[in-house]
């Protein structure tokens, strides 16, 4: 699977994600992690964007 897709993949997984339940702070911090790891481009360009936005405000 090429970069895009996968990113294409990422982007509609955040976008679709409806919480069903709760999960634990545990499951949570894991799920975040296990997506970093996979799109870790991506994940680091969220977090300079989102460290921009906080600095700016």
């Amino acid at each position: 699977m090429s970069y895009d897709q996968e990113l294409r993949e990422f982007r509609e997984a955040i976008d679709g994600w409806v919480p069903v339940g709760r999960m634990s702070r545990d499951q949570e911090l894991a799920e975040l992690e296990r997506l970093a790891r996979r799109h870790p481009a991506e994940a680091k360009s969220m977090l300079e964007e989102q460290a921009r936005l906080d600095g700016s405000t």
